[in-house]
């Protein structure tokens, strides 16, 4: 019995997403299949859990059994009809016999049905009544038995055409099934000690995206306001969400964490440096694996002995990549090679095996593998034990080339240095999916492992559909990952180089179509306070700021955000975002009700004690006239020179109201020489705000581009 489990929780991050179904499955005959998984499953990332019972076993595979069709062929139409018709001529002869039945019950009882349980026998007034009555009953009686005869016509030609369209749809192609089929995943579950479980299925789904927003919602006044998080998010990864649970993440789902390997630290002999866990296939691994022509003959046949299991620390896993595909190969280590040199020796030369070759000609040890290798694989790479001939002497006879034997010892060759990790396939780790090829496969496959693929067990139309599938699949993804995103939208990202989550406030749904969908998060309560400010030397008219602050402490990223004041939409721009705490500052245009004007005061006197340098002064005045009906402050932003040069000397002399040091916005590039005054403008009235600043230098030197600042 199948399950399909509600998607219960999503986890967008910038390249995929992470779901989670969970719900109640029932466990039959110790087993629980899940269904309805999507086809873009990364198999490497499934993760379950079972609330009741022991977990004991995890298969993924293709649903190939499942109902889920793309569209019904015209055989299974025309037999679900005629099954229609059948139950309903079933039914109407059913009511018809029930009704001729209850028809039957109404006439006078017999002579031989008086007797002292019956009333008595009827008189002439009620046989005339009876008789008047069964005039009007005898027509409806007719129709009734009328009706039954073609009722059994009809219902046998009904029953015809429902074996004639069974017998259609059971001799019809399999390919009609396959074109119907809708390729998906499941998950089929051993669970022991339990009925009935809460399994929980995570995995992760490429094909989805999130870009963040904002929208602040302001009163008239611009004193009180909510700040709310929006998002974004496109997704096409074959499953539509449907009252899901909604986080966004701004961490990678792809990304590869491993545990750091400490160096054991200890007081005593110097022990030699760990090898390397890959190393390239040994030599002389063809020669186990000869052509056809080596083969032996086929002898009599005879129970063959039990397998020869090596010890799992004798198997090792060796990788090399082919020209156009990874493989990785599984074999034995020196004591199971050394029998598969020996027989296959004797086969072809009829005799008994040579001596055993000396250690020094042992094939050189590999490294183990960084997983066990199963059992069961272990047994199909155990050479079978090959019966000796019968009759005559033993023949002695030199091995094959390459397979080892009598002679000198050789100087082993030097291994070549591991692979790149970063080079290694994630498919040669994949070891449910890999298999080992078969001794007809040619020369460079045989006797390694190779990922299968996914569709090796289906027909030609069921691979054919798979693979469309998953085209189109891959397509759309694709399309989601390369989306075109709304002016001032961005990718998420970390703030200050930490990763951030948000999650959402109450349930979403946002269909797999490839589409931007628009989904609000969460608000939180602002405090606002509307600042102006003016930089004189650049622009004559004075700005609006509003500054928000946020009851939420949390990272906010970078995105366009909506100001609405009093239900109408202001403003929209992009916002650079901050880190935890930060402050909201958005722009809101100049300020009509301000006016602003500058004047720059310029003057040269003789300075030093032989009067040989030079010192200039420089007056800046700004006037601010306001028709506002509050007192407001304004921050006047300014900047003198720089000195780079020890024979060139910068003060201010004078400044009202005080001019502060500005070094610009934070998470900015730093600025030298600011200046920020704050000059309170009152109500309907006018301000002054002036700055005064020298230099002083050598009479020989003159101002690039002229002595006259500001």
């Amino acid at each position: 019995m199948s399950a399909i489990l509600p998607i219960h929780d999503v986890i967008v991050h910038p390249d995929g997403a992470l779901v989670t179904r969970r719900g109640p499955a029932a466990v039959l005959d110790g087993a629980v299949t899940v269904t309805g998984l999507p086809l873009l499953l990364d198999a490497g990332s499934l993760r379950v859990t079972v609330s009741e019972g022991r977990l004991r076993g995890v298969r993924l595979d293709l649903d190939a059994e499942g109902e889920d069709r793309a569209e019904e062929s015209e055989l299974a139409r025309a037999l679900r009809e005629a099954e229609s018709t059948r139950a309903r001529l079933e039914a109407e002869k059913t009511l018809t016999a029930a009704q001729r039945e209850a028809l039957d019950q109404l006439k006078p009882p017999g002579p031989d049905e008086v007797d002292d349980d019956h009333p008595p026998r009827p008189d002439a007034a009620q046989l005339a009544r009876w008789a008047t009555l069964a005039d009007q009953l005898t027509p409806w009686a007719e129709s009734l038995d009328a009706r039954l005869r073609a009722l059994e016509d009809e219902l046998r030609d009904a029953r015809d055409a429902v074996q004639l369209a069974q017998d259609a749809l059971a001799q019809a192609s399999s390919e009609s099934f396959w074109r119907r089929w809708a390729p998906a995943h499941r998950v089929v579950l051993s669970v022991e000690g339990a009925t009935e479980a809460e399994v929980s299925v995570s995995y992760r789904v490429p094909g989805a995206v999130w870009t963040p927003a904002y929208s602040l919602h302001t009163d008239a006044a611009l004193t009180e306001g909510r700040f709310t998080l929006r998002a974004l998010v496109a997704q096409a990864t074959g499953e539509d969400w449907r009252g899901v649970r909604l986080r966004l993440s701004t961490a990678p789902s792809a990304r590869r964490v491993d545990l750091p390997e400490l160096a054991a630290l200890k007081l005593g002999k110097a022990q030699p440096p760990g090898r390397p866990a890959w190393r390239e296939l040994p030599p002389g691994l063809e020669s186990l694996f000869p052509d056809q022509n080596l083969a032996p003959p086929i002898r009599d046949p005879e129970p063959p002995p039990p397998p020869i299991e090596p010890e799992p620390e004798e198997h090792f896993l060796g990788g090399a990549p082919e020209a156009e595909e990874e493989a990785v190969a599984v074999f034995g280590a020196a004591p199971v090679r050394a029998m598969a040199m020996e027989e296959l020796s004797m086969d072809m030369a009829g005799g008994a095996p040579p001596p055993a070759p000396p250690p020094a000609m042992a094939p050189p040890p590999m490294m183990a593998a960084p997983a066990p290798v199963p059992a069961s694989m272990s047994r199909s790479m155990a050479a079978p034990m090959a019966k000796k001939r019968a009759g005559g002497p033993p023949r002695p006879s030199a091995p094959p080339a390459g397979l080892g034997g009598g002679g000198p010892p050789q100087a082993r060759p030097a291994p070549p240095p591991p692979p790149d990790e970063t080079e290694l396939s994630t498919d040669a780790l994949d070891y449910p999916r890999l298999r080992l090829a078969s001794f007809e496969e040619p020369q460079g496959r045989r006797g390694r492992l190779r990922p299968a693929p996914l569709a090796e067990d289906l027909p030609y139309m069921g691979a054919q559909r798979l693979r469309g599938a998953q085209r189109s699949a891959q397509r759309l993804a694709g399309r989601v990952r390369k989306l075109k995103l709304p002016t001032h939208h961005v990718l998420p990202g970390p703030v200050d180089g930490a990763n951030a989550r948000y999650d959402a406030d109450s349930a979403v749904d946002i269909p797999s179509d490839g589409a931007l969908h628009a989904v609000s998060l969460f608000d939180t309560p602002a405090r606002l306070e509307l600042r102006w400010r003016a930089v004189p030397r650049e622009d004559p008219r004075v700005f609006r700021e509003l500054h928000a602050h946020l009851k939420a402490d949390m990272p906010l990223l970078a995105g366009p955000v909506d100001i609405f004041v009093d239900g109408a939409l202001t403003r929209s721009f992009p916002w650079q975002g901050g880190a935890r705490g930060v402050r909201v500052r958005l722009g809101m245009g100049a300020e009509d009700r301000l006016k602003l004007a500058r004047n720059v005061r310029y003057r040269e006197e003789t300075a030093g004690l032989l009067r040989g340098s030079r010192r200039l002064f420089t007056a800046i005045e700004v006037e601010i006239a306001s028709a506002m009906d509050r007192d407001i402050d304004v921050e006047l932003l300014e900047r003198v020179p720089v000195a780079g040069d020890d024979k060139v000397d910068v003060s201010v002399i004078e400044s009202n109201p005080p001019a502060d040091e500005w070094k610009g916005e934070p998470n900015r590039e730093r600025l030298k020489g600011g200046r920020l005054q704050r000059l309170p403008v009152p109500a309907r009235g006018t301000a002054t705000a002036t700055l005064e600043y020298t230099m002083t230098m050598d009479g020989k030197l003159e101002l690039q581009g002229g002595d006259r600042r500001g």
